[in-house]
């Protein structure tokens, strides 16, 4: 436990975690569209409909997994490249190390979305004057990118090099996106911006993909500490 308070604390004192959250902010209002003009005039609009047409959005096929990835997806290869695992792995063990990274990257992306969301969801209510939470929305985009940042480490350390942690989500989402578009409309399982409408099976599918995700993360990570240790 110590270890992995440790690590959250590393994260939340990083930049990166921070402004992941404040352009989640940002994102989502660009989800809006041109309602957010509206809503700035002081016109009277139904905030589900303006949280459906924020985190459903288009936009979010780009700037999620970027902003998924960005906290922490790319800390682990960089312990990996700079040699410093070796110390790491003096004071903890191997099951103490892979548990607190799992957490931690887990935690990275989920905490800052849920606080971007948060902001969000506020702003948005105070705007329109009507409270509503959009809860399914919500644990939607966070297990979304829970999956983007697992996404965006694992590709990390397939190609050692720590560009890969958010360039390979980014190029993922954008490639499903565009090919349930263009030839496979109807599948909507492998379109990221299918999944972050919030619909139960949606939610089925992501948290199991998630858990098959973290499986083979491990597995895989366990093998790179020790050929590098």
């Amino acid at each position: 436990m110590t270890v992995i308070m440790i690590e959250v604390f590393r994260i939340l004192k990083g930049k990166w975690f921070w402004l992941s959250a404040l352009f989640t902010v940002v994102t989502l209002w660009a989800g809006i569209g041109p309602d957010s003009y509206w809503l700035l005039q002081g016109s009277q609009m139904e905030s589900a409909w303006l949280f459906q047409n924020a985190f459903t959005s288009s936009v979010n096929a780009i700037s999620l997994p970027l902003l998924a990835a960005l906290p922490g997806a790319a800390l682990t290869r960089k312990e990996l490249g700079s040699g410093s695992l070796r110390g790491i792995l003096f004071r903890i063990n191997m099951r103490k190390y892979l548990f607190s990274r799992v957490i931690s990257l887990l935690f990275s992306s989920m905490a800052a979305q849920c606080i971007g969301a948060g902001g969000f969801i506020l702003a948005i209510s105070f705007l329109a004057a009507e409270f509503y939470f959009p809860l399914n929305f919500l644990i939607a985009r966070v297990i979304c990118a829970a999956v983007f940042a697992v996404v965006g480490s694992f590709g990390a350390l397939l190609t050692r090099d720590t560009t890969c942690a958010y360039a390979i989500p980014i190029a993922l989402c954008f490639a499903l996106t565009m090919l349930r578009a263009r030839f496979m409309i109807d599948a909507e399982f492998i379109d990221p911006l299918c999944w972050l409408s919030g619909a139960p099976d949606k939610l089925l599918f992501m948290g199991a993909v998630l858990v098959l995700l973290i499986t083979g993360y491990i597995i895989f990570l366990c093998q790179e500490v020790r050929r590098n240790v």
